[in-house]
């Protein structure tokens, strides 16, 4: 399937589900959207759970992005800040996964939204760990994966239980947070 027609389905997709939740996102206002049949969705996505995971992979590459823009340049404790930073702030704002890490929807698909969370934090803590070794932290990989999924764990869990003090929309607060709490993590 042409790129451009996966790229359509995916971006329209990914407004829907922050639309109409993941439970009453359906493919025909993803087809709509995206200006293709109904059909055609479903020979590249066959369940609406590989549409999402779909999207999650896109969201997760526009994050990564985000990431390493942010981060380039830095040495590895600052760059530990910005990552932070930028994770908590994504975390926040991106509207798709602020539906993913707060679970807020029921039966069946509340364990597919867990798996999409769990993965999702997998895959942006090892590039966080990328990240953090192209700044040049030095210490061993299982060492610093711990340290990058508990930077991206803790950004992430910012959103559902705030730490008092530190709002997640307050940058000086998340900065000051990350430098003081979390910099030495890597070295």
């Amino acid at each position: 399937m042409n790129a451009d027609i996966v790229s359509a389905i995916l971006t329209s997709a990914q407004a829907v589900f922050e639309a109409d939740g993941m439970r009453r996102a359906n493919v025909d206002n993803v087809a709509t959207s995206a200006g293709v049949s109904r059909s055609t969705v479903y020979r590249r996505f066959p369940t609406k759970t590989s549409l999402l995971l779909g999207v999650a992979e896109k969201v997760l590459g526009d994050m990564t992005r985000e990431l390493d823009r942010s981060t380039r340049g830095f040495p590895p404790q600052a760059a530990v800040v910005e990552a932070f930073c930028t994770t908590a702030r994504l975390a926040h704002e991106v509207p798709f996964f602020t539906a993913v890490l707060r679970l807020n929807e029921a039966g069946k698909l509340f364990s597919v939204l867990r798996s999409v969370r769990e993965e999702a934090m997998a895959v942006f803590a090892g590039r966080v760990a990328t990240t953090l070794r192209r700044a040049g932290a030095t210490m061993p990989d299982a060492t610093l994966a711990e340290a990058s999924h508990l930077l991206v764990r803790i950004a992430w869990s910012m959103n559902e239980v705030p730490i008092p003090g530190v709002a997640v929309d307050d940058e000086r607060a998340v900065r000051r947070f990350a430098t003081v709490h979390l910099a030495q993590l890597v070295h």
